[in-house]
């Protein structure tokens, strides 16, 4: 009895570790039909991503053995299906007809038994014929296999084959435009020397013809005083002494000869004309009011004597009524005064004239305004206003300015500044 029962204690024992091996073996299957669900779902998953893929992809037994899949891209991309190629070494000289280019492809490819990695953009030959630019790259799986994706950049590669040439044509274009430049900055700065070389002559020549007028001007008014001497010691002794004799036939003659006496007045009459004309011609050579009183009083005397001759008012205002200036600068100052007052009586068609005459700020200021017609543009800058050239050309050479403003049917506005030491 206690045989049998030990033996029923032990069967029961051992059923209960079948059972609990059942339990175990029923977990199990269910744990790997599990993973075989998944993993038949993450088949599913690959094979849908590969088959939809934007890319070729072809699997390899190895580098160079058996074509295991292909993906519908790699057929749209090439034209061929696994069915024409089978193993790499068929696809490749379907690939690379070029046995240089092919032989450069596999002496590439072979690296991967050494960095199991490779990527290069190679130019394939498609089952119809047509040469696309393809990105290979390729990788190496643990056991052996190679997973190699294709993906088409032929118009990439054109474009930027495009681009490159039109950067290329650009960048020779700007070469030769640079060129072309550099020529022109060279012809130019060549020209602006020339420019500068001729400026500088110019300036030079002017410089002389200002001298030059300068030393003119000056020489006229010496001839002037030469030949106001000359007619006032000549002449004018003459004269006086033709007056004296006239004087003496008259005494001489009397009241005995009446018709001729009349003859002897109306010859010393006719002298004393002749003598007040030289007398007059002697100021206008050498104003002696000018040399003795100064340029105010020269001024306001040319004024008076101005109105006189014309009729036209003739106002001046002198700041101070004394100066001390220099000679030569006074007369220079003078001569500009007559040549204005010669410019009103010709054109202006004025009937009132203001002069001032001021001496501020180490600048002596000559302004001369009448109620003419008013001076033109075309008037000041016509070649041939040789008198206002002169007068610009005086207040020039002693560092001043001559300025002239017209308005039409209200005068015009003559201005000398000219600085004073």
């Amino acid at each position: 009895m206690d045989d049998e029962r030990k033996t029923k204690r032990r069967l029961v024992k051992e059923l209960n570790l079948l059972r609990e091996k059942v339990a175990r073996l029923k977990e199990s299957e269910h744990k790997f039909r599990k993973l075989e669900r998944a993993s038949q779902r993450g088949k599913e998953v690959l094979t849908a991503i590969l088959e939809n893929a934007p890319y070729g992809v072809g699997l390899c037994k190895g580098a160079f053995g058996r074509i295991l899949y292909q993906n519908p891209e790699f057929t749209k991309i090439t034209g061929y299906t696994i069915e024409d190629l089978r193993t790499v070494r068929i696809w490749l000289p379907k690939a690379y007809p070029d046995k240089e280019y092919r032989r450069d492809v596999v002496r590439r490819w072979k690296g991967l038994r050494i960095s199991g990695r490779a990527n290069a953009v190679l130019k394939v030959t498609c089952k119809d014929g047509s040469v696309k630019d393809i990105e290979l790259r390729t990788v190496t799986l643990p056991d052996g296999r190679t997973v190699n994706t294709f993906s088409d950049i032929t118009r990439q590669e054109r474009a930027e084959a495009a681009l490159r040439k039109v950067q290329e044509e650009l960048e020779s274009r700007v070469e030769q435009r640079t060129l072309e430049l550099l020529e022109v900055n060279r012809q130019l700065r060549e020209e602006i020397a020339t420019r500068e070389k001729v400026e500088q002559e110019l300036k030079e020549s002017r410089g002389q013809l200002r001298s030059l007028s300068e030393h003119l001007q000056s020489a006229r008014e010496e001839e002037r005083k030469r030949i106001a001497r000359e007619v006032h010691d000549e002449l004018g002794q003459a004269l006086s002494v033709l007056k004296i004799d006239v004087k003496c036939l008259g005494d001489a003659v009397g009241d005995s000869n009446q018709a001729l006496q009349k003859q002897i007045d109306e010859i010393a009459e006719g002298l004393d004309v002749t003598v007040q004309t030289v007398r007059k011609i002697l100021t206008e050579l050498r104003p002696t009011i000018l040399y003795h009183f100064g340029l105010p009083a020269a001024i306001e005397w040319q004024a008076k004597e101005f109105e006189k001759k014309t009729g036209i008012a003739c106002l001046v205002a002198l700041e101070p009524e004394e100066m001390e200036l220099d000679h030569d600068f006074s007369i220079a100052v003078f001569r500009m005064f007559q040549e204005t007052l010669t410019n009103i009586v010709r054109h202006a068609d004025a009937h009132r004239v203001a002069v001032s005459l001021v001496r501020e700020n180490g600048t002596l200021t000559l302004r001369v305004k009448d109620n003419g017609k008013g001076i033109t543009e075309e008037d000041i800058s016509n070649p041939r206003s040789f008198g206002i050239m002169g007068m610009v050309e005086r207040a020039r050479f002693w560092g001043g300015t001559v300025d002239f403003e017209g308005s039409p049917g209200r005068g015009t506005v003559v201005t000398v500044n000219i600085p004073v030491k």
